[in-house]
């Protein structure tokens, strides 16, 4: 358990070291919950309580799962509250009260903890001596008995609230659940308020920066235009000169209508009015398009690209300019991180359910960590803070949006920075 080393140092062996000496089914002692007599009920500190964590989610939102754990730990006579989210296949101990309260923010592999099993039934739990099937609670004090509730974010299990008797003195009944479950409803809202207020948070400064980059990429264009415009002006040129300066301006204004396409494009997807139009496609004719359509880009990084497409046709049903701009972004994106000298394959062959499309490179790569990350809007600027690379970095974005209006998927893969990367699209059959 990171970052709860000695709470494994202090542990309280039966049998061989991290081996179970039950079952489930024979630490699972739920079934005495009917028999057991319910203590009486005292709304009055249960309302206070409820008071106390609104005050706290409006004065202090991040301090509110903690200041639950405390309140539960005196509502249910507990010896530990604690409560664990779920992270991957990791439970974090997001917030302690009571006798390991020291030892918050510790982890414990899902298989590992009991709280896997109240988050896979989405069930009450109760416990006796869950050390026996689960070691890794093996401790001093031991947790006799554990009472555990699903904690929700809009209705998915993402974690629990686990009250614990280190004593066979204090038995939990059914009173103990209800607040417990009380306590984890207010606490769920809570939390997805909080998480609703971060993300919105960290989209505007996406936003902020994101116009900070695209006031750099247009400038660039602009002030180009501007000087072309000041030599027509002022100066007597001839033919070559002349043609020279129109075809700078045509780059520039090709530039500033890319950038423009990219945000009303990126806008039409996130509400929904992109129109699409398909039609049966077959996709050797329109990468060999595309590539064909890159190749001055490709000669210009001295990139070199090789392909490998079947000799029959592949038939996919979809819409040929989008599929025609996924492609571009993506032979765009790998032209843009690769190295001088480098090379970009180009791969299309069939599976079970549809084409499959393989674009490589041997450029920059990126971090195992940023595999999602790469395809989300405004994410890549963190990326070219030093402008190392020019573009807005919406191309992913778009890409992704767009293939899943079109009943496809990517994924992309790198082994990591300087190792290039790997962008697989799947689309249906034609």
């Amino acid at each position: 358990m990171s970052g709860s080393s000695a709470l494994l140092t202090s542990v309280r062996y039966q049998g061989a070291a991290g081996i179970p000496t039950a079952t489930l089914q024979e630490v699972d002692v739920l079934a005495e919950f009917a028999a057991r007599p319910l203590r009486a009920s005292n709304y009055q500190a249960e309302c206070a309580a409820m008071t106390a964590l609104a005050r706290e989610m409006a004065e202090n939102p991040h301090n509110l799962l903690q200041r639950l754990t405390e309140l539960a730990l005196d509502l249910c006579h507990a010896d530990t509250v604690g409560i664990s989210i779920l992270s991957g296949d990791i439970f974090r101990w997001e917030a302690l009260a009571g006798m390991f309260s020291s030892y918050r923010n510790g982890t414990m592999p899902r298989d590992a903890s009991p709280c896997g099993v109240c988050i896979d039934r989405n069930a009450t739990q109760l416990m006796s001596l869950a050390d026996r099937c689960f070691p890794a609670l093996r401790a001093e004090p031991q947790f006799v008995e554990v009472l555990l509730i699903p904690f929700h974010d809009h209705g998915v299990p993402l974690g629990t609230i686990w009250i614990v008797a280190h004593s066979n003195d204090r038995k939990f009944d059914r009173e103990d659940e209800r607040i417990v479950r009380s306590l984890a409803q207010f606490a769920s809202a809570g939390w997805q308020m909080l998480k609703a207020s971060e993300a919105a948070a960290e989209l505007n400064r996406s936003k902020d920066e994101f116009i900070a980059v695209l006031s750099h990429e247009l400038r660039n264009p602009i002030g180009s235009i501007r000087l072309i415009v000041d030599t027509l002006a002022h100066r007597a040129l001839d033919e070559a000169k002349l043609q020279a300066c129109v075809e700078r301006l045509d780059r520039q204004t090709t530039s500033i209508t890319r950038i423009v396409d990219d945000i009303r494009d990126l806008s039409r997807l996130v509400h929904r009015k992109l129109s699409i139009v398909t039609e049966q496609i077959d996709l050797r004719i329109v990468l060999g398009e595309v590539l064909e359509e890159c190749r001055h880009r490709l000669d210009a990084a001295k990139l070199v690209a090789r392909t490998d497409l079947p000799k029959t046709p592949v038939t996919v049903l979809s819409d040929r300019i989008r599929l025609k701009q996924v492609l571009d972004n993506l032979l765009s994106n790998a032209i843009k991180f690769s190295y001088a000298g480098g090379t970009i394959t180009v791969c299309l062959k069939t599976g079970d359910k549809g084409a499959i499309v393989e674009i490589g490179d041997n450029g920059c790569g990126f971090d195992a960590a940023a595999t999602e990350a790469i395809f989300e809007p405004f994410v890549q600027i963190d990326q070219v803070g030093t402008r190392e690379h020019d573009g807005l970095g919406l191309g992913l974005a778009i890409s992704k949006q767009l293939l899943e209006l079109l009943g496809g998927t990517i994924k992309a893969h790198s082994e990591g920075l300087g190792r290039g990367a790997t962008f697989t699209l799947n689309l249906p059959n034609g």
